[in-house]
């Protein structure tokens, strides 16, 4: 019954309108400075608590960048005459439609005006639209023995240790991802998210392309979000099925112009001024519809492509950017796709159920020599969601990306604090060739367990409420340390359940405490509870 399920359905996972049509030309058009309204002294007026927080997080200062694009200089065009379709503060531009270039002529020699640049001369033929996106087949990969309800699911987890993760009580809970895509055909009526919706896990969308619905055009990004989000238990288990979610669309699937690429950057704009930890983006580009707007390999340097140099933005704004190798292995282009070759992003190729390398997954290096992909993962005969709640076996980088992005939120789960720099320099030092990294598996399968010990390796302080809590990991039978500014009455440990942990209070004495998880206390998560005068505050710390 499933498998003929499963035939039926998998042609509509990528749902497009077949047509031909023309639409007015698109132009960049790039400021020279922020104007006067906005201020870094000022950050909380264009950025959100959670925004601020990530960088306190990882000592990363407000700058120019993160100002918004001048209102004064946005009323000038509009008056003009132009029909804004889109604004990046980190390009410092706006996009304009218009079918007369001569009319540009009046805004050209505006003193703010840096330059004018086309980036979608408007065609659109989705009949010559590449495959980028992988396929999907009915095909099943070999079961494994597996011990948990994950279905058909559970090789894609097991191979980068997910699943252990999971047992150990890291599902990425509290952790905010952005998933920028196609579209998300189906994800707010089927079964396999309904958890997100129930829970109001979805914290936004956004259609970056036309202004429409996330909820139309393709079901890529429902196949895509399934890998990590999804949840219907002997079936299809997402490695971050506990995460809250960003559904952007960026991506265009009747056409491809570099204006996609912009798209992307005021995608991932929008989410770092949510406040995201995670950026997944299984998307690509190197050619497109217009030949004069085509990438070359050499600039796949990391600080050439628009989508590139948005990646690297995110990266320093502290958001871990996760992103697909792209499926030109074995045509002619082979090499990875851009924003997949940005330094600060994790690019994760595509092996099969057996950690054999997949033909068809973008091989490295860089065009300036640095390792790409730089983590692998299962990318061939996933178990993914259509967009009518049936199942389907997708393969591409697509696929291989969220699974890493789902593991990525569990690691920050439970070391919330660590900069995202180490996240990703962990995944690549304890992946399964980081000793012999090569172009085509970069530095190897990613295997989750040993990234969340490096991370957890080097403790950190909590700091909340002017209390200050060290150090978060604590092994079982050490002590924490606890610093209040107000009279401490009392403390504990508690389950996430709200059941006591065994513990040794060794001091309470004015502002200052100790407590000791024993040798019985559970390992993964904790909750410590710090009893002032006037106030209780709350920890949450692992114990390992």
């Amino acid at each position: 019954m499933l498998m003929n399920r499963i035939s039926i359905i998998s042609a509509l996972i990528l749902l497009c309108v077949s047509f031909v049509s023309a639409q007015t030309k698109v132009y960049k058009v790039t400021f020279s400075d922020k104007g006067m309204e906005y201020s870094i002294d000022n950050p909380g007026v264009f950025l959100s608590d959670e925004s601020l927080y990530r960088r306190y997080e990882n000592n990363i200062p407000v700058n120019e960048s993160d100002l918004p694009v001048a209102p004064e200089y946005i009323k000038v065009i509009n008056e003009k005459g132009y029909d804004i379709i889109l604004k990046s503060k980190w390009f410092n531009a706006v996009f304009v439609q218009t079918d007369d270039s001569e009319k540009l002529s009046n805004i050209k020699e505006l003193p703010f005006v840096e330059n004018i640049e086309l980036v979608d001369s408007g065609t659109r033929n989705p009949n010559q639209r590449s495959s980028k996106f992988g396929n999907f087949s009915d095909k099943m990969p070999v079961a494994l023995a597996y011990n948990f309800d994950y279905g058909n699911s559970y090789i894609q987890n097991a191979m980068i240790k997910a699943d252990s993760l999971h047992e150990s009580g890291f599902i990425g809970t509290g952790i905010k991802i952005a998933v920028l895509d196609g579209g998300f055909m189906g994800t707010d009526t089927i079964a396999v998210f309904s958890d997100l919706y129930e829970e109001n896990r979805v914290l936004g969308e956004k259609d970056f392309v036309d202004n429409g619905t996330v909820y139309a055009h393709s079901g890529h990004g429902t196949a895509v979000l399934s890998q990590i989000g999804g949840f219907d238990e002997g079936n299809l288990i997402g490695t971050a099925p506990g995460a809250s979610f960003y559904l952007l669309r960026t991506e265009d699937v009747y056409a491809e112009y570099l204006l996609e690429e912009y798209f992307w950057a005021a995608g991932a704009e929008y989410a770092d001024s949510a406040g995201v930890h995670i950026i997944n983006s299984s998307l690509g580009y190197s050619e497109f519809d217009d030949p004069a707007q085509n990438h070359t390999y050499e600039d796949m340097d990391g600080n050439t492509t628009p989508i590139s140099i948005a990646a690297e933005m995110a990266a320093e704004k502290g958001i871990l950017v996760v992103t697909s190798a792209g499926n030109e292995g074995d045509g002619d282009w082979q090499y990875i796709t851009a924003p997949g070759d940005a330094a600060g992003a994790i690019t994760v190729g595509a092996v099969t159920a057996d950690g054999i390398y997949a033909p068809f997954s973008s091989i490295g290096p860089t065009s300036d020599g640095r390792i790409k992909p730089d983590v692998m993962a299962m990318g061939q005969g996933n178990l993914v969601s259509t967009p009518t709640g049936g199942m389907s076996f997708g393969s591409g980088t697509s696929f291989a990306s969220p699974l890493i992005a789902g593991l990525a939120a569990c690691i920050l789960e439970a070391q919330p604090a660590r900069n995202i720099a180490d996240v990703r320099d962990a995944l690549r030092n304890t992946a399964s060739r980081n000793t012999n990294p090569s172009p085509t598996m970069g530095y190897g399968i990613a295997n989750g367990v040993g990234a969340m010990s490096v991370v957890l390796q080097t403790p950190s302080f909590i700091q909340h409420n002017n209390i200050t809590i060290f150090p978060n990991p604590v092994l079982k039978g050490n002590t924490i340390y606890i610093e209040s500014p107000g009279e401490i009455l009392n403390i504990g440990l508690f389950s996430s359940s709200g059941a006591v942990i065994p513990s040794d209070i060794l001091k309470i004495s004015d502002s200052y405490a100790e407590i000791t998880p024993t040798q019985k206390s559970q390992e993964g998560i904790i909750y410590l509870k710090v009893y002032l005068k006037n106030s209780v505050s709350v920890f949450k710390a692992v114990v390992l």
